[in-house]
């Protein structure tokens, strides 16, 4: 993971950090966790300028990528064409930048909010990048799991059995009590455009009379639910269905939402609640990790690559039971 840097971005972030509210924390997590860009280069730096640059690689990561130059962001003020990359962080001195922060799709700050806009990264206390939920104490039926406050673009949720079983009574009617919860959560504060990706086992090899014939969920149906879930000024999203033949997910329990900036892991499924507001999974809580973490990134992108081929032979065998948007660029929601 990246972050980009203007310059009165870094000067503020290099005074100010030893003396904010968590910032050590965060100091020590951009020195040793995430990439640098600066938005300038080093000859634009006066005397005082260039020794708080010396200061700050004191101590700095020998494996971490910097990078330098004004052409990484694309025009100024910015425009949702101006950003490289999906899920990095912005800190920018640009007259645009409280727009996209209400837009909820990157994670940005302007000069003065450095510190407060990458402390979102580190999720726990004690720089811990690892939290757990439990349920009845964090989650409830009432209090449904969101994207710790988080940004989005795309999001993806694997699970080979969230849409098994009949319409009444199995997790396909569970459905709007469980998924469409979460949709419902980290839409409320989005007012830009985004993109939900389901990827789940089907089982069409057999004979339809067969009792382990599924072909999944109605695609068009579960998507305009899905879809319906926006509300205000936050566009209706993209929603992309997947149906994996049977054997090819391989972990039973193999279960992950991921976000641009998060993962979550679930030990036994996504359909934790009952329609009545029961508790029905059997997990006493699930996990979240931060990609700022540079070991739960590279673990990550091993994820999304094997998930990228999985959709790609999905859709070129059996494309009758999967729902892709006329137009979306797969290659574009795998973009990190």
């Amino acid at each position: 993971m990246k972050v980009f840097f203007d310059k009165p971005n870094f000067i503020q972030f290099s005074l100010s950090v030893n003396k904010s509210e968590g910032g050590k924390d965060v100091l020590r997590m951009v020195k040793n966790q995430l990439d640098i860009h600066f938005n300038f280069s080093q000859v634009d730096l006066n005397e005082e300028e260039s020794i708080l640059l010396e200061e700050f690689f004191d101590g700095v990561n020998e494996d971490k990528e910097f990078t330098y130059g004004e052409d990484a962001i694309q025009g100024r003020p910015l425009t949702r064409n101006s950003f490289p990359s999906k899920s990095a962080i912005y800190l920018l001195d640009d007259e645009n930048v409280y727009r996209f922060q209400d837009e909820y799709s990157l994670l940005i700050g302007p000069v003065g909010e450095e510190v407060q806009t990458l402390k979102k990264l580190i999720i726990n206390s004690d720089y811990q990048f690892h939290r757990q939920k439990l349920f009845g104490d964090d989650i409830t039926f009432e209090r449904f799991i969101d994207l710790l406050s988080l940004p989005f673009s795309v999001v993806f949720i694997i699970d080979r059995y969230l849409f098994k079983g009949p319409e009444i009574g199995g997790n396909i009617g569970l459905a709007e009590c469980n998924i469409e919860k979460f949709v419902k959560n980290v839409l409320s504060n989005k007012k830009s455009p985004s993109t939900f990706v389901f990827v789940y086992q089907i089982n069409t090899r057999l004979a339809r009379e067969n009792q382990d014939y599924d072909e999944g969920p109605n695609l068009e149906v579960l998507a305009r639910r899905i879809r319906s879930n926006a509300r205000g000024n936050c566009p209706r999203p993209e929603v992309v269905l997947i149906g994996v033949q049977s054997g090819i997910i391989e972990d039973e329990h193999d279960r992950h939402i991921i976000s641009d900036y998060l993962k979550i892991k679930s030990g036994d499924s996504f359909v934790y609640f009952f329609s009545n507001g029961q508790k029905k999974t059997a997990s006493l809580g699930i996990d979240f990790y931060s990609l700022a973490y540079r070991d739960n990134m590279k673990s990550n992108q091993v994820l999304l690559s094997k998930l990228k081929k999985m959709i790609y032979v999905s859709l070129e065998s059996y494309p009758q039971f999967s729902r892709w948007p006329e137009g979306l660029d797969i290659n574009a929601l795998f973009e990190q």
